[in-house]
């Protein structure tokens, strides 16, 4: 699933939910392993409209679906040197759970559990 936020047909940002995980998921020691995990693989903000709280609808809208369709977590990667987004998900409740690395480098994966935080919507 992709959701878009535009503006007068001007394409802001976009994110990518699913259930998909990486194989390199497998070594973060997750604490929550419910039966519907819900992926957060690209949640992207047109460097013109970043700090206007698009970011932040965003992830409500994610965190919306997952609820609404009974997942009973959300997890996501962020690129270490992104400290924009590391700190938008540590404030919405996501745990650091470890790092991978991929092809553009090391990624700090987050995660957050839909029953013991409270929403920020």
């Amino acid at each position: 699933m992709i959701y878009f936020y535009y503006s007068i047909l001007l394409f802001k940002q976009f994110v990518t939910l699913n259930e998909y995980q990486d194989e390199e998921y497998e070594t973060i020691p997750w604490k929550y392993n419910g039966d519907k995990i819900l992926v957060i693989h690209r949640l992207c903000v047109d460097p013109k409209f970043q700090g206007a709280g698009i970011a932040t609808k965003l992830l409500n809208f994610a965190e919306q679906f997952g609820k609404e369709n009974n997942y009973s977590a959300i997890r996501l990667d962020s690129f270490t040197e992104n400290k924009g987004a590391c700190r938008l998900y540590e404030k919405h409740g996501y745990e650091k759970r470890g790092f991978v690395t991929f092809r553009k480098g090391d990624f700090i994966c987050f995660e957050k559990n839909y029953k013991t935080h409270k929403e920020i919507l």
